[in-house]
């Protein structure tokens, strides 16, 4: 079963989802902004760790 955990800053208007692997460590945040709950950014690490290794790699 995949476990969620939430955080919200009222201030921002903002909810930072976070998707927790097998070991409890964050794998997935999805970020969430306004009344309508639209999505601002999402990730996995395995695309931030791809996208980092891919950039290295081509010079960028």
């Amino acid at each position: 079963m995949t476990t969620w955990f939430r955080t919200c800053y009222e201030d921002e208007d903002l909810w930072l989802y976070f998707e927790a692997d097998d070991e409890g460590w964050a794998a997935r945040q999805v970020e969430v902004r306004g009344q309508d709950s639209r999505p601002v950014t999402a990730a996995s690490l395995e695309e931030v760790l791809l996208s980092a290794f891919a950039s290295k790699c081509t010079g960028w």
